[in-house]
């Protein structure tokens, strides 16, 4: 997962403060709706090139 977001361009960090797997998303400087945008464009290809159909949040 943090392999193909980085070859889309997006470095992240793995979550540390849940029992479950999770991701962080921080930034240092501005960022404007297009930027995250492109993130979460970048995190849907990512997760459908690993064949992860169900994107709904777990509960």
């Amino acid at each position: 997962f943090y392999e193909g977001l980085k070859q889309r361009g997006f470095i992240i960090y793995p979550g540390k403060l849940t029992k479950k797997p999770s991701f962080r998303v921080g930034n240092m400087g501005a960022l404007d709706h297009e930027v995250m945008a492109m993130l979460v464009e970048a995190t849907e290809a990512t997760l459908k090139a690993m064949n992860i159909k169900d994107l709904t949040p777990a509960e």
